[in-house]
């Protein structure tokens, strides 16, 4: 993934903090405002936590991130990579890309009423693997 070039796509300046969120969002996949502040600062002590929000809202308006709506959770963000869906463990708060036949979903969908669908989330709660394999020890 070349940062510089998703920005430039996106008609957004290629500064530092927005290619450090895209490297970090791209490196851990699901993100909070927190954990990307965390990170930031690490390298960029002086960074606000406002500079955050409106770096991730200004990625979010062209599309660039998205936000992962996943209920009881601070909103999570990710690099938006088309139609996929969600699983959230419900005992680590992991969250892990399905991916998804949208072509098919779409085709499975029947609406009572004509609808335009804009875009879908999809989330899949339940245990992740490892806490699967702890448990069962």
């Amino acid at each position: 993934m070349d940062s510089k070039m998703i920005l430039n796509n996106g008609n957004l300046k290629a500064t530092p903090q927005r290619i450090k969120i895209l490297s970090l969002l791209g490196d851990y996949g699901h993100l909070t405002i927190e954990r990307i502040y965390s990170e930031l600062k690490k390298d960029t002590p002086t960074i606000s936590l406002s500079t955050v929000y409106s770096n991730i809202e200004s990625l979010s308006e062209k599309n660039i991130v998205k936000e992962v709506p996943i209920s009881r959770q601070k909103e999570a963000y990710e690099l938006n990579s088309g139609a996929h869906a969600h699983h959230v463990c419900r005992q680590c708060g992991k969250i892990t890309d399905i991916e998804i036949d949208s072509a098919k979903l779409g085709e499975s969908v029947k609406f009572r009423e004509e609808a335009k669908i804009d875009s879908v989330d999809i989330i899949f709660n339940g245990v992740c693997n490892n806490c699967h394999k702890r448990v069962k020890k």
